[in-house]
């Protein structure tokens, strides 16, 4: 044997194949794990589209399901006074039937232009007289000129406790017109929580309903409970998402970068879209601890690879090295 193989010359003529066999798998690597960011990013972020417009028709059609049960109180009642409705157990049944024949509803009324509650679908006939003149949505239809649906600000009900939002549209007179009444119909923040809860893709996920002045009306998971309907910093990047996406047209997108949660303080990439022609938003946060767990996973697989790739150079550099000894 030809000790000139062991020499620090001749070892100098394979220390580029060490080199190589260490930097290739590493640059590859690096290569395989930038990429798979991008596509890991880039799904992600359509995923939390898919999932703001899921949220988008599923609002809308409990708004539209509420819109029918009072278009339907609506016919039942055309024609009579607010006295003869207040002394009807024929209405007040009429109802209990609407209100138990759609689930997750939370009551279903009549409130007079006094403000004052006639009929509800959750008390005993006749109810007690309440008043809610101080409603939102019992103050939106007060006025003819300017009575219209009006989505109220998230309470706790009189009637019956619930964390409700409620849905007011102005009761009709004979001649066709608002006479100051109220119909009105509730969202049951429960009520909403399965389907908001499968569409989560992470634990640190989430989901959000808001008015266009910013109250927030539904959160998911629940935020701490508040005495007033929280809301969204005038200043804040989800305020101005929800109000870019009022201006757009249907079907738009409003999206932004990692921003704090107003509620939490957790960062999170946001996705927002209105609701039909409603002043409602919905929103997705994804939690950007769930894209980069995705990412480290498939990185994993990479590194695996990298480092059996990386053995194998190694180990064939090492036969070439002692091949040149031999000869």
């Amino acid at each position: 044997m030809d000790a000139g193989a062991d020499s620090p010359a001749a070892r100098r003529h394979f220390w580029p194949l060490w080199a190589a066999a260490v930097l290739l798998p590493l640059l590859a690597f690096a290569a395989a794990a930038t990429w798979s960011w991008r596509l890991v990013d880039r799904e992600a972020r359509a995923q939390v589209d898919r999932n703001a417009a899921a949220l988008r028709e599923h609002v809308l059609r409990a708004f539209e399901t509420q819109d029918a049960l009072m278009v339907a109180i609506q016919q039942a009642t055309a024609g009579m006074a607010w006295e003869e409705i207040a002394r009807s157990a024929e209405v007040a049944r009429f109802l209990r039937e609407l209100d138990g024949a759609t689930p997750g509803a939370g009551a279903v009324g009549m409130i007079s232009p006094e403000g004052i509650g006639v009929q509800f679908s959750v008390t005993p006939f006749p109810p007690a007289p309440l008043s809610f003149a101080d409603r939102d949505y019992v103050r939106a239809q007060r006025d003819p000129a300017t009575a219209g649906p009006f989505v109220g600000e998230a309470i706790v009900a009189r009637v019956n406790g619930l964390r409700v939002f409620p849905y007011g549209r102005p009761r009709l007179g004979p001649d066709g017109r608002p006479d100051g009444g109220t119909i009105w119909a509730t969202f049951r923040a429960d009520a909403f929580g399965p389907f908001f809860a499968s569409l989560l893709q992470a634990p640190g996920d989430v989901i959000g309903v808001a008015r266009a002045d910013g109250s927030i009306l539904l959160r998911h998971p629940a935020g701490p409970a508040a005495p007033v309907a929280p809301r969204l910093p005038p200043g804040s990047r989800q305020a101005a998402a929800i109000a870019e996406a009022m201006r757009a047209p249907p079907g738009h997108v409003a999206r932004f970068e990692e921003a704090a949660s107003p509620v939490d303080g957790r960062r999170r990439f946001y996705a927002t879209m209105r609701v039909g022609d409603l002043p409602v938003a919905v929103t997705y946060g994804m939690d950007p601890a769930g894209l980069r767990a995705a990412w480290l996973r498939q990185v994993a697989g990479l590194a695996a690879l990298a480092l059996a790739a990386a053995a194998l150079l190694l180990a064939l550099v090492h036969l070439a090295q002692r091949h040149a000894r031999r000869e």
